[in-house]
Formats: structure tokens, C-alpha cells, sequence
């Protein structure tokens, strides 16, 4: 018995990375044809944004560029649930305390920096407050 119990684990486990899959084949194939429809990058930016938000269910998604004379991250388009958090926080890519989150670690180090829990992760302590009062659990920030 054990071992049937372990097939299903098994087959279970590959629906559901099929699944994800597929999801995220058609999430790249609505992003193909957002880019492709843009005439404004600040509009793609917002496209792209509101395309996580509604496809993959995230609570919230922004995009920032980084500046590079104060190393600010400079917030160019948002969706989702958690407005004004943007306006509240200040996110560098330097090696300070503002730049040692996930958003400041990824361009730093130009890698994604996952944050699996905001309320007890030490690196988001400056950011917990605003993200914990708006339901942000957790998040990713890209390069």
C-alpha cells in the first residue's frame, strides 16, 4: 500500500506542475501580445502589471526603474490591492538598509530575492508594517 500511496503523491504532484505550466505558458503568450499591442511603455508597464495581478492572482505587482544618481527605485506602474504602500516606502538599490530588501537585493546582485514571510524576514523589517497593514505575506522582487 505504501507504494500506491506514494504513486498518487507522485501523479499528483505532476498535475499540478503541469498545471503551473500551462498557466504560465499562457500568462507569456497574454504578455506576447500586450508588448506587441504597447505604443507607450508607461501603459505596457501598467498592461504588464495588471496581467500579474489578474492572471496569476497576485495581491499586488508594481514595476520601478532604478536611478542611478541616488539609487532610488523609482515606482513606474502598479496594480492590485496594496495602493498607496508605494507612496509610503522608500526603496534603494545601494548597499543600506533601504537597499537591502528584496527589490534592492535583486538589481544589487541582479537575481531574484524572495521573501517567504514579510511579518519574520529580518531583510524586510523597514517594509513590514505598510505590507503586513495591506496583506502582502510575501513576494519576489526581479532584476
Amino acid at each position: 500500500m505504501p507504494r500506491a500511496s506514494g504513486l498518487r503523491r507522485s501523479l499528483a504532484e505532476s498535475r499540478e506542475t503541469v498545471s503551473r505550466l500551462s498557466e504560465t505558458l499562457a500568462i507569456q503568450n497574454s504578455a506576447r501580445h500586450v508588448i506587441v499591442q504597447a505604443v507607450d511603455p508607461g501603459r505596457l508597464m501598467q498592461d504588464i502589471c495588471q496581467l500579474l495581478v489578474g492572471a496569476r492572482h497576485y495581491e499586488f505587482a508594481w514595476i520601478g526603474i532604478k536611478r542611478e544618481g541616488d539609487k532610488v527605485v523609482f515606482p513606474t506602474a502598479q496594480a492590485g490591492a496594496a495602493s498607496g504602500y508605494l507612496d509610503a516606502v522608500k526603496v534603494t538599490w545601494d548597499d543600506t538598509p533601504t537597499g537591502r530588501g528584496p527589490v534592492g537585493t535583486a538589481i544589487r546582485e541582479n537575481r531574484a530575492a524572495v521573501v517567504d514571510d514579510t511579518r519574520t524576514d529580518p531583510q524586510f523589517e523597514l517594509w513590514r508594517s505598510g505590507a503586513v497593514a495591506r496583506g502582502v505575506w510575501s513576494l519576489v522582487g526581479l532584476p
